[in-house]
């Protein structure tokens, strides 16, 4: 007997509408910083529209949110990876779970990102609850000595290469950092052909055996780098 409050159909409409509706666009530091340094090399009008984001700013918002690669750099992620309801094929769930993974920004404290997803849902019926949150640590300075070090160590294995500072937009260890450093920086020494950043945290996940090589002597650079007197 059908019944009209149906848990796995209350849950899966919440969830579409989580899925449908990303978060609003925001430029925020590092990303801002990385645009700027970028634009200073790029030159031509695409280099002016990353110099001059007071100008530009809702264009590059528009084409980095519209991007699957760049879209988690200006705003926090949606994606739902678990689901679970049901215990027999004739025997209508009563109850229905589901784990939806977030990426904030930085700056978005978990509780108005709970705040924004019960308005969303607006549905009583659904209880909304987050696991614990490790507290990130705040934006690194890109004109501390830390990231001149980093800078030089890529610059002596890759000459040619322009360093600029980015967001890492996976969990890392570095809020276990926080109370040693001002200045966190999550360098991450490996480099990904965009044909298999689709593989990241997926089917055949994988990099090249030249990236890892390349890996290695950049992490071996940053360590002399690191302890030579003139970064004491």
């Amino acid at each position: 007997m059908p019944v009209k409050d149906n848990a796995i159909v209350n849950l899966s409409r919440a969830l579409t509408t989580l899925h449908e509706n990303p978060f609003k666009a925001e430029l925020v530091q590092p990303v801002a910083d990385m645009l700027h340094v970028m634009g200073e090399h790029i030159g031509g009008i695409q280099g002016f529209m990353m110099r001059n984001q007071w100008l530009s700013k809702p264009v590059l918002l528009s084409v980095m949110s519209g991007d699957k690669t760049s879209q988690s750099m200006v705003r926090t992620t949606t994606a739902v990876t678990m689901i679970n309801a049901g215990i027999k094929e004739n025997v209508i769930s009563q109850k229905a779970e589901a784990k939806v993974n977030f990426r904030l920004l930085p700056g978005t404290p978990v509780e108005q990102l709970i705040k924004d997803v019960e308005a969303m849902i607006n549905d009583s019926s659904i209880e909304i609850s987050a696991e614990d949150w490790k507290t990130s640590p705040p934006v690194a300075d890109m004109n501390a000595p830390g990231y001149g070090q980093v800078k030089s160590a890529i610059n002596a294995v890759l000459p040619e290469t322009v360093v600029v500072p980015g967001m890492l937009t996976a969990t890392t260890d570095s809020p276990h950092y926080a109370p040693v450093s001002e200045n966190i920086y999550r360098f991450h020494p490996f480099s990904v052909d965009m044909e298999l950043t689709g593989s990241i945290h997926g089917t055949n996940e994988r990099i090249s055996i030249e990236s890892i090589n390349t890996a290695l002597e950049l992490s071996k650079s940053l360590i002399k780098t690191s302890g030579s007197p003139e970064s004491l």
